[in-house]
């Protein structure tokens, strides 16, 4: 029984570690030329440092740039223009991304992952999904309207237990 327990606390260290590892992979390529904006070893900008702004305007999302920032729930955004954090600062439901940033498919399944800034959608209702990756984004896609469900109800859950020690949404 130990060792079954052993082994299954190896594994599942294996698979936590192999998902920091692919996730910190994403930002190797220089979409538009931002890696992790980071203000000490330990601190990650909210959304790799993209400009939550950005992601409902004509083209592609925007890097930020690290001297015009805001913090909202605890997390630090970044914004690639005064005008898009005055938008977010008066209405910041509007930019923030559904789940916390995390990866809104797999909020469907039995493991959470963090969402790439780098793979969303901005649904019809003008909401913000970020995907760990292009298949995750596509099976969503099949079906938004009942995995918007099934992840709302895992979100309100985790949410709840969450907030019992202390983190804020």
């Amino acid at each position: 029984m130990k060792k079954n327990r052993s082994l299954m606390i190896v594994a599942s260290s294996a698979v936590a570690l192999s998902s920091i590892l692919s996730f910190s992979s994403v930002y190797a390529d220089p979409y538009v030329n931002l890696e992790p904006a980071r203000t000490s070893e330990t601190q990650v900008f909210a959304m790799g440092g993209f400009d939550p702004v950005s992601y409902f305007k004509p083209g592609l999302p925007q890097a930020g740039k690290k001297e015009i920032k805001h913090i909202y729930q605890g997390r630090i955004y970044l914004f690639s223009s005064q005008a898009n954090k005055e938008a977010f600062v008066e209405t910041p439901v509007l930019y923030t991304p559904q789940y916390a940033g995390h990866c809104a498919h797999s909020f469907t399944q039995p493991v959470e992952k963090l969402g790439n800034p780098k793979i969303y959608t901005v649904s019809n209702e003008g909401k913000l999904f970020l995907f760990s990756d292009e298949e995750a984004k596509s099976k969503w896609l099949q079906d938004p309207v009942a995995a918007k469900v099934k992840a709302d109800k895992r979100w309100k859950l985790r949410a709840e237990s969450l907030t019992k020690v202390g983190t804020k949404f």
